[in-house]
């Protein structure tokens, strides 16, 4: 009995050993990490996937401040943060922060179109919804915000107008050789609802969409 709970002990020892050197191997290499923006941005990911959003904003909220006109996916990675922990108004103002500090970014024009889209605020950013269309670099970037646009349009209430977008959607994936039966949903579906004459955007599918990260 003795025996067996001496070499139970030292187990356990050895467990809390490694466990210590492990966590102190993570620490080393967040401290590494958050030496250069790339690293704080990708420790802020991480952060945001495991669910610390107050410390993911943290993060992301320095990355802002420190390169203001530096990338747009800070931005969106703060707007993530705050939308997560249920601040759509503040997530509203970065998005905002973004395309006045990136004037020429798809990307923040797209992020602001999208989500003050899908947070009742279509009104306000139709024009970043325009703009990403008329800035896209390639068939991917057009088809989306061709898409976005639509969901955007259609939400403020303009449902044959959004349905048009979305029809140009389809056909710039068609024209770069996407096949129509890999559309994800639920462009589809949104795309069926409005040549059907009805509002597909009910209250559970904003909000499914709210919490895409």
């Amino acid at each position: 009995m003795n025996r067996r709970g001496g070499c139970g002990r030292r187990a356990l020892l050895v467990a809390l050993v490694l466990f210590a050197l492990g966590a102190c191997a993570v620490a080393a290499l967040t401290g590494l990490a958050m030496r250069t923006p790339a690293g704080r941005y990708y420790v802020a990911v991480g952060l945001l996937v495991g669910g610390f959003d107050q410390l993911a904003e943290r993060v992301a909220t320095r990355l802002v401040e420190d390169r203001p006109s530096s990338e747009a996916a800070y931005y969106g990675l703060l707007a993530a943060a705050q939308r997560r922990q249920g601040q759509s108004a503040a997530m509203l103002e970065t998005l905002d922060s973004a395309v006045e500090a990136l004037p020429g970014s798809w990307d923040a024009h797209s992020d602001r179109c999208w989500y003050g889209t899908l947070f009742d605020a279509a009104d306000t950013v139709m024009d970043s919804c325009e703009t990403a269309v008329a800035g896209a670099g390639d068939r991917r970037h057009l088809a989306a915000a061709h898409a976005r646009h639509g969901v955007a349009l259609a939400r403020a209430g303009q449902l044959d107008a959004g349905r048009m977008a979305l029809d140009r959607a389809f056909d710039v994936w068609a024209e770069a050789g996407v096949d129509p039966d890999r559309f994800d949903q639920p462009w589809s579906a949104w795309r069926n609802g409005l040549e059907a004459g009805n509002d597909p955007f009910d209250e559970a599918t904003l909000e499914r969409e709210r919490q895409r990260f």
